[in-house]
């Protein structure tokens, strides 16, 4: 059998970036940023902008991954010619953070000053929000996060002191236990002495019960005196 694979699907969420800009006949406006599909900072794969009622420029659909931070900035160049910028948009490189709440898409107006107080975010229900507060809201979200990792690092450090405490227990327990076997073993060789030299003396007491059993005279039944009979002969004798 395959063997079957887990596949992350990454969620993409539809952009539309928007700039009022008035251009002059024979220039056009284009997007580039951090992300492959803005681009990556080359300007020959930038995005190109389509004029729109109000000088209103727009771009097609841009998917990026949820939960990113992309960093973009808008350029005029002549049309057809993306490497040749004769303008870039004023003040700071933009920055736009994304959320899983705003799929499946969002629409993104900027104006030319580059003042991320004037520009506004727009998830497909209405709900506008800009993008500095959106960026203090990713900030903020990932200090929680912080401080989320920060408590159960310091728990994951008390739950290894605990681990440390238990296996040097157990260590411990071991080594006394060694020191049981040792102590065990040395009492067995000492009883197997006292057995040794009990086993001596039973085979000494065997050795005595034996000659008494096979009719060796003791050293008082030789010195019996003798019986009436032999006191009369001897007497005779003297007379």
């Amino acid at each position: 059998m395959a063997r079957q694979r887990d596949v992350e699907t990454v969620q993409l969420i539809k952009c539309k970036f928007q700039m009022r800009r008035q251009m002059a006949f024979g220039e056009e406006l284009r997007l580039v940023g951090s992300h492959a599909s803005m681009g990556a900072w080359d300007m020959t794969k930038s995005l190109t902008l389509t004029w729109g009622e109000g000088d209103v420029w727009t771009s097609d659909d841009v998917e990026l991954p949820v939960d990113g931070v992309f960093i973009y900035k808008y350029a005029v160049v002549p049309a057809g010619q993306p490497e040749i910028v004769t303008e870039w948009q004023q003040g700071n490189n933009q920055v736009l953070t994304l959320t899983p709440d705003d799929l499946p898409r969002l629409w993104v107006t900027d104006n030319w000053s580059g003042n991320p107080d004037m520009a506004s975010v727009f998830r497909e229900g209405g709900e506008a929000s800009s993008k500095e507060s959106r960026l203090i809201n990713r900030v903020k979200a990932a200090d929680e996060r912080v401080k989320v990792a920060e408590i159960e690092n310091k728990a994951l450090k008390g739950d290894l002191q605990q681990m440390t405490m238990q296996v040097n227990a157990l260590r411990e327990e071991a080594r006394l236990g060694a020191n049981v076997r040792i102590a065990l073993k040395e009492q067995l060789r000492a009883e197997q002495r006292r057995s040794n030299v009990l086993g001596s003396q039973v085979d000494a007491w065997k050795t005595k019960f034996q000659q008494l059993t096979d009719g060796t005279p003791s050293k008082s039944a030789a010195e019996a005196p003798p019986d009436a009979a032999q006191k009369s002969a001897n007497k005779g004798k003297t007379r």
